[in-house]
């Protein structure tokens, strides 16, 4: 399974070794030669990062230097890759990206829990791309967006709290275009 995104000005290319239930709202993002996320392609070309998922048994911990903790990541270093750890909240580690070579990345995520990888926003968790992106001067924001009288307007907010209903209103009372509702 492959997926190819155009986020900004990165593209970023994700591979896995067995299928991974992609969310079909990821369409919305693939480079303009993809016409679907199952789209295959032969090389990651100029992609500026590159994912390989790989479901696996149990994740195993090479701990290295701490960098950074919280309740839901830990990220080690060897002082010349990343790996970073994602646990519940009760420090289970169910997945982990390794960075392998400068813009290549191995995602390990539990075979149990794969449905999960579904959802965009745990795949772009995973993939630390926020982190990532801001590093190359882009950003990723979870907002619905519209375009009325010819200027964007960005609805930012939590999951579930209406940034996609509020694009919808604006689309019925002004008949402002709805580009993305997630």
């Amino acid at each position: 399974m492959q997926l190819r995104l155009r986020l900004g000005h990165t593209t970023v290319s994700f591979l896995a070794d067995s299928y991974v239930p992609w969310d079909h709202k990821l369409s919305a993002f693939c480079c303009p030669a993809e016409t679907s996320v199952d789209t295959a392609f032969d090389e990651h070309g100029d992609a500026d990062f590159v994912y390989t998922i790989h479901l696996a048994q149990q994740i195993h911990v090479r701990e290295n230097c701490l960098l950074r903790e919280t309740r839901f990541f830990k990220v080690y270093t060897d002082g010349a890759h990343e790996v970073w750890y994602y646990t519940f909240p009760d420090g289970q580690i169910y997945a982990c990206c390794r960075e392998e070579a400068a813009g290549h990345f191995s995602i390990h995520y539990l075979q149990d829990l794969k449905d999960y990888l579904a959802g965009n926003v745990t795949l772009f968790y995973l993939a630390a791309l926020e982190y990532r992106m801001i590093k190359k001067g882009d950003m990723i924001l979870h907002s619905s967006y519209i375009l009325d009288q010819d200027k964007a307007i960005l609805f930012t907010a939590p999951s579930g709290t209406g940034k996609s209903t509020q694009a919808h209103l604006w689309q019925d009372a002004r008949g402002s275009q709805n580009i993305n509702g997630d």
